[in-house]
């Protein structure tokens, strides 16, 4: 799989990444400089942490191994370069949210939902979750007060929405049947008013 990068308008798309095997899981370093993801070792079986420079839109020489092995989800990076993922421990997905020095015997706060991201100014998280009838729908929890927004649209799969950088809305993938085969594209979901536009 290629990794490809596209302007938020969803125009000049093009790939950064065009070695073979799988690819998944790219995030940017916040100042748009380094893309990291997860991908298939040098030796056989198995995956690596990766990255490749990015300048004007391109690739910048060849992708590197960050950390090898790498079997985790990638969340995000922040600013300052701490790198957050996460990490199967089996049950029933959950999200959990505690704060950088926890008092003494302070829980965690857990909510039901998977592939959380957090917004650029730190105070929204964009997440899946099954609804009533068990069909996943898009998430957006503030952070501040736990008050949760509901978005849905057919198609959503448990995939990781992600943030624009002006924190305007998410990314999407959207699965749809066409001529008995399933495609996907992506869509720009704006946070505010619940519209999801095709890329």
């Amino acid at each position: 799989k290629y990794i490809y990068i596209m302007d938020a308008n969803g125009e000049r798309e093009r790939a950064v990444v065009k070695s073979a095997g799988s690819r998944a899981w790219p995030i940017w370093r916040p100042d748009g400089t380094q893309l990291f993801f997860r991908g298939d070792r040098v030796a056989p079986g198995g995956s690596a942490l990766w990255s490749i420079g990015v300048r004007d839109g391109e690739a910048v020489g060849e992708p590197w191994i960050v950390k090898d092995p790498f079997t985790d989800n990638t969340i995000g990076m922040t600013s300052s370069g701490s790198l957050f993922y996460t990490r199967s421990a089996g049950g029933m997905p959950h999200q959990f949210l505690i704060h950088r020095n926890p008092a003494q015997g302070e829980a965690p706060l857990a909510f039901i939902g998977q592939g959380a991201s957090w917004s650029p100014d730190g105070r929204s998280l964009a997440f899946i979750k099954p609804s009533a009838t068990g069909a996943p729908e898009l998430i957006v929890r503030s952070v501040d007060t736990g008050e949760e927004r509901s978005h849905r649209h057919p198609g959503l799969p448990i995939v990781s929405p992600r943030w624009l950088h002006d924190g305007s809305g998410v990314i999407v993938q959207i699965n749809t049947q066409v001529d008995g085969r399933q495609t996907s594209a992506f869509h720009f979901v704006d946070v505010r008013t619940g519209t999801f536009r095709r890329l």
